[in-house]
Parts: C-alpha cells; sequence; structure tokens
C-alpha cells in the first residue's frame, strides 16, 4: 500500500495575466499579527521586505506603522479588501503592488512555527494577482530540512523565479548557522520569508532532496 503524499507546505495562487517585470515599486504594509508575540509582526516585515529587496528587480517602500490607512482593520474587512484605501494608498506612494501580510500563528521556542498569509494587491486592477500561504513548522523534518539546506548551501537553494537577482552576495557558510536556524527567530523567519518571496512570482525552481510541496489556493 503506498503511503499518502506529504501535507503541502506552501499553498498559493497567482493571477495568469498579470506580468511582474511592469512592477517598479513594491509597498510593503505593517503585517498583521495574529499571534500572542506582539513584535512579530515587525519582524516579519523586516524580513519580507529584505528578501523582496534582494531580487533587484523593484523599488521597495516602508510606510510608518502608524500611517492610519495602513491598519489591517481598515484594509481588509471581512476578507475583502477597501478599494478605495488601496487605490489611495498606491496613489501616495505611487506604488504597482501593495503586499498585505498576517501571521496566523508563531511560536519562537525551539523548535520554531510560523505561519503566514502573503497577498499581492494590484490596485489598478482591484484584484490579488498572487498569495502564498503556509504553516513552516521545523518540528516537520522536510521543513527542517529546507532551512538547514538554505544556509548551508546558499548558491544552490537561492534561486528566484522569472526575475533573476543582480549583484547577489551570498553570506560565507560559518559551520553553524543551519543548526542555529532550527534555535533563532531571526533566522528562521529570514528563511520562511526567503522561500515565500521565491514563491510570490511563480514557483520557485529550488533543488533539494525534499522539495517546496505546492497547492493552488484562490485569491481572498
Amino acid at each position: 500500500m503506498m503511503a499518502p503524499p506529504p501535507v503541502p507546505t506552501i499553498g498559493q495562487y497567482h493571477h495568469p495575466e498579470f506580468d511582474w517585470s511592469r512592477v517598479g515599486r513594491v509597498l510593503v504594509l505593517p503585517v498583521h499579527n495574529n499571534s500572542a508575540y506582539t513584535r512579530t509582526g515587525a519582524e516579519v516585515r523586516h524580513a519580507l521586505s529584505g528578501e523582496l529587496q534582494k531580487l533587484a528587480a523593484f523599488e521597495i517602500v516602508t510606510p510608518p506603522p502608524d500611517h492610519p490607512a495602513c491598519h489591517s482593520e481598515v484594509i481588509h474587512v471581512n476578507g475583502r479588501f477597501d478599494e478605495g484605501v488601496m487605490i489611495a494608498l498606491a496613489l501616495e506612494f505611487n506604488a504597482d503592488i501593495i503586499l498585505h501580510a498576517s501571521v496566523t500563528q508563531y511560536s519562537p521556542y525551539p523548535r520554531p512555527r510560523l505561519g503566514l498569509v502573503v497577498q499581492a494587491v494590484s490596485p489598478i486592477d482591484a484584484k490579488v494577482v498572487a498569495s502564498v500561504d503556509g504553516l513552516w513548522d521545523t518540528s516537520d523534518a522536510d521543513v527542517a530540512c529546507r532551512v538547514r539546506e538554505f544556509y548551508r548551501a546558499p548558491t544552490a537553494y537561492r534561486r528566484f523565479p522569472r526575475l533573476a537577482p543582480r549583484n547577489q552576495v551570498a553570506n560565507a557558510y560559518d559551520g553553524y548557522a543551519d543548526e542555529l536556524a532550527l534555535e533563532s527567530p531571526a533566522l528562521f523567519q529570514r528563511f520562511v520569508a526567503h522561500e515565500i518571496v521565491a514563491n510570490l512570482q511563480g514557483p520557485a525552481d529550488i533543488s533539494l532532496t525534499s522539495q517546496v510541496i505546492i497547492s493552488p489556493i484562490p485569491p481572498q
């Protein structure tokens, strides 16, 4: 009897007609935090912004966290985005894409666990053009393997879809980061942010012993 397939780590949606090569600026909103850890939203936003900047494909802007129109309860109500607020933000920050993210669950203690929903909204099209949704739990052997590979072999792992990074500088492997990432919240968040960004524009080409399993999800 065949073993059942593994539970998907990442689900994603991509609008078939959206062209990322036309994106010049991405606005990264404050991350809505549903966890009990108050700093998680700011930490995840920092990690996401950093990984997006590594693409060197578009400009990344982050409004101040106290901007009145950037609060999740203003932008995202009853599962829908307020089109008027999104257009106003796009005009104010000259953004082609607005990135909205929510922490669904988080535990920083060994081993760390992070659930995220990330949605890329095109204000002009008034629709979600891409989304990535997943739970990264390092108690899962597959996830732990990918974390280790990310820090152990950065040049082999860090492949971005469609838009190749320019001037990419890989950190030298110090012999400890791959194991520390299973204990360090900051290193783990950076890994999760990388997988999200690598899959946001389309399925990433990540060559690992244990592959990332992709399942389609509809836009919200």
